[in-house]
């Protein structure tokens, strides 16, 4: 964990203790004990196992701390008093420094599909492998329609698919997909509220039901991409670029305003709450 950058905010005491208070209400976690605020900076935690490291939800200026892109490196490795907060943190929060453009940018690299594939926090939930599964399996599953939509144009006397049909039959199943998988890669988090015995169950049931779901889809794919090749005698297959390319683009390009604006769950919308949440305190 990346250490806190103290320069930037309060040290410590009750507008630490304050915002910490809100950052769990809004996000469901139980509210700290007299013996967990006297462990802020000790490590205790309710929610890790007696042999495991000590855990404790991250302070502010820790979390703004975290605001990192790209790949693991030895620093994450080491242990992390507040290692399984930052994970539930970032598949929830969207407000991480208070600067709006800086968050703006740290949700685009953790969220997109795309991007996040290179850009996203090292220890974010929906992992480097979760997402280039959930990449092979959208292209995979965009060759099928693109091939049905060639043949329907070529029945109907030629011409290329249009903009709209490409978005309805191709670009928003396959969307709607990738948001399917996202939630199923960090379900586990969701454990974290439970008991030890009881986060141990869930743990292992949701991992269980997301290895089956993952190597289905992968199966899934490839027959996808039989029965696509199959469609289209093997030959022309140059032909299934122009749907797959522009339903591709049309689905990157569409999560920017939609994650952006999108009530309740948009990036917007979150911000302003957890800002309002906070300032508040």
């Amino acid at each position: 964990c990346v250490q806190a950058r103290e320069a930037h905010f309060p040290s410590t005491g009750e507008h630490l203790a304050r915002q910490g208070s809100a950052y769990r209400r809004m996000w469901g976690q139980p509210q700290p004990t007299p013996q967990m605020q006297m462990g802020m900076r000790t490590g205790w935690s309710p929610f890790q196992d007696q042999d495991q490291a000590p855990q404790r939800p991250m302070l502010p200026e820790e979390k703004a701390a975290e605001i990192r892109f790209g790949c693991p490196n030895e620093q994450d490795e080491l242990p992390c008093p507040y290692r399984e907060d930052l994970v539930y943190q970032l598949a929830q929060s969207y407000y991480w420094s208070g600067d709006f453009f800086q968050d703006l940018m740290f949700f685009f690299a953790n969220w997109h599909p795309f991007f996040g594939m290179f850009f996203s926090h090292p220890l974010h939930p929906w992992g480097k492998r979760e997402r280039i599964l959930t990449f092979i399996v959208s292209c995979s599953l965009t060759m099928l329609p693109s091939a049905l939509v060639i043949k329907h144009l070529e029945a109907e006397g030629g011409g290329s698919a249009s903009s709209l049909i490409v978005f309805v039959f191709i670009t928003l199943p396959v969307m709607i997909t990738e948001i399917a998988l996202y939630w199923l890669s960090v379900g586990d988090i969701f454990c974290m509220k439970f008991n030890n015995f009881a986060k141990m169950i869930c743990v292992g049931m949701i991992n269980c039901v997301k290895s089956i779901c993952l190597c289905s889809s992968l199966l899934v794919s490839a027959i996808v991409l039989t029965l696509s090749f199959t469609l289209m005698d093997f030959s022309h297959i140059e032909e299934l670029a122009q749907p797959f390319i522009m339903s591709r683009l049309q689905s990157y390009a569409i999560w920017f305003p939609l994650w952006f604006f999108l009530p309740c769950m948009g990036f917007l919308h979150c911000w302003i709450m957890e800002r309002s949440a906070l300032s508040g305190q």
